[in-house]
């Protein structure tokens, strides 16, 4: 959707969603089971069955290939597509708005000083915001091969610590719900293991149809 001056704002170049696309967020967490190969593979099922859960995705045929280790990938990679996708997207203001409940939680009325001391980043994209971020340690790097003079590494250090102190801001805004969100998966699990360790004793009706 445009502004009144018909700049575009967040989102508009992006597909329109039943569900609040922040809702993949945790699509991260099976990003890190799956690279931990066979071990990582339950984890993984249970962490995008809890995605689909919360997107309102019950789709029955999907949560059964879920338990297909080969198409499990797939899946992911949809799903993981979107979030980069809308993730690109987000601005700096976006991302604190959406965590402004957090903040006040982690900072009480200190909350307020977020957005106004990072007001120069607000319209800034978290795209554009790794890309600025790997432009600064080039140059910082570059005093290594001689590349950059000390003043152009001082100025970009100073940069860096600037852009270091948003991406450090959004990090711990967004590790706690990730970490939460790891609990529900353990949870889960166990519920499951432990429902076929001990299962509910079969009525008489059911032994005789068995």
């Amino acid at each position: 959707m445009a502004n009144e001056k018909g700049a575009k704002t967040e989102g508009d170049n992006l597909p329109k969603l039943s569900y609040d696309w922040n809702m993949l967020a945790p699509i991260q967490v099976v990003a890190q089971h799956l690279s931990q190969g066979e071990d990582g593979i339950p984890y993984a099922q249970k962490s995008l069955e809890l995605i689909l859960k919360d997107t309102k995705n019950n789709d029955p045929a999907i949560n059964n290939v879920l338990k297909d280790p080969e198409v499990l990938p797939k899946i992911f990679k949809s799903y993981n597509d979107t979030y980069n996708q809308f993730r690109s997207e987000q601005t700096v203001g976006g991302f604190l708005k959406y965590h402004g409940n957090d903040l006040t939680k982690y900072l009480g009325e200190d909350s307020e000083r977020v957005p106004e001391e990072l007001a120069p980043f607000m319209n800034m994209k978290y795209s554009d915001l790794g890309k600025k971020i790997g432009e600064l340690k080039y140059i910082i790097d570059g005093k290594k091969y001689g590349k950059t003079s000390d003043d152009e590494v001082k100025v970009a250090e100073e940069e860096m610590a600037k852009y270091q102190k948003v991406t450090q801001t959004l990090s711990r805004l967004e590790a706690p719900v990730l970490a939460r969100f790891n609990v529900r998966v353990e949870e889960e699990l166990s519920k499951d293991v432990l429902g076929a360790l001990y299962p509910k004793p079969k009525t008489e009706e059911q032994a005789e149809a068995a």
